[in-house]
């Protein structure tokens, strides 16, 4: 079996941003591939590190676009087709998806404050 180092990717659970960011520069941008079977690409943004604040838990997202894909849809093919069949009524899948992805699905939604309780949720104490 071939191992992850082998392939040359990393263990993203054990990487911080703050081993990324680099000391003396404002920004890092960087992509970051999710779900290496549908390939998900974000292009990430820190503005800036600070130190830490003892009250404040996590990382907090300052902006973004757009809803998050519901997860195993497929891809960005299988996204569109998603799209596509629940603005659709009349589609034969309509049903089935709109309730597979809960009943309600905006692809414009974003919300940073949801963003930022989604990203505190898996981090330790």
């Amino acid at each position: 079996m071939i191992s992850f180092d082998e392939l040359g990717y990393q263990d993203s659970t054990t990487t911080r941003l703050s081993d990324l960011v680099l000391k003396g520069r404002k920004k890092l941008r960087f992509t970051y591939e999710y779900d290496f079977g549908d390939s998900w690409e974000h292009e990430l943004v820190v503005e800036a590190a600070v130190p830490a604040d003892r009250k404040v838990k996590g990382p907090a997202c300052l902006g973004g676009e757009r809803a998050c894909p519901p997860e195993d849809v497929g891809g960005v093919w299988g996204y569109a087709e998603f799209l596509d069949t629940i603005r659709d009524p009349d589609h034969d899948r309509h049903g089935e998806l709109v309730e597979w992805s809960g009943g309600r699905f905006d692809p414009d939604e974003f919300d940073p404050a949801v963003a930022t309780r989604r990203m505190r949720r898996g981090l330790p104490d």
